[in-house]
């Protein structure tokens, strides 16, 4: 097996069957966290941080990964096509979530509060806190195209896996 086409699975691998998931995990399921303070400390950044150095992390394997195999030349056939398409939709998916993150709107409420000038809290207005349709346009996009990309992510990574002859060999 051709070493960029190894370094390619492996990488893609960690970031898409390992790091993604993970992410998705941690803002589903942690968002209030087993020694938090609820309701008395509303704002978990575990969670948050988590589900964001994961994605970027994985984004950012997912580009070494591309190099790796962007200079190789071995394999052909229908699988290996399939694989390739499947591939750059997993990557669309990924880059839409990582723009889409940026047009989630404003956060607001008792933990960011809009100030005036001089300090004082002015209100808690915030698409997030209020729900605006703005806010809740970005969370139907975000999850679904999310859900996409790790049920794309699967079926891509065990079409490669099956490609590098990875059931023989593990």
């Amino acid at each position: 097996l051709d070493q960029g086409i190894a370094w390619h699975g492996r990488l893609m691998v960690l970031a898409w069957v390992v790091l993604v998931p993970t992410a998705v995990l941690l803002a589903r399921f942690f968002k209030i966290a087993p020694r938090q303070q609820w309701p008395r400390q509303l704002d978990n950044r575990f969670w948050w941080h988590g589900h964001r150095l994961l994605n970027y992390g994985a984004a950012a394997l997912s580009l070494i990964a591309v190099v790796w195999v962007w200079r190789t030349t071995a394999g052909s056939g229908n699988a290996r096509v399939l694989h390739a398409w499947l591939g750059w939709g997993v990557l669309a998916c990924g880059a839409l979530q990582l723009l889409s993150a940026h047009l989630r709107g404003s956060k607001g409420g008792p933990t960011d509060p809009r100030l005036h000038a001089d300090g004082r809290v002015h209100d808690w207005r915030g698409d997030h806190y209020d729900m605006s349709a703005r806010r809740v346009a970005f969370e139907w996009v975000h999850k679904c195209i999310g859900y996409l990309s790790l049920l794309l992510a699967m079926g891509t990574a065990l079409l490669g896996l099956n490609l590098a002859a990875a059931p023989r060999w593990m």
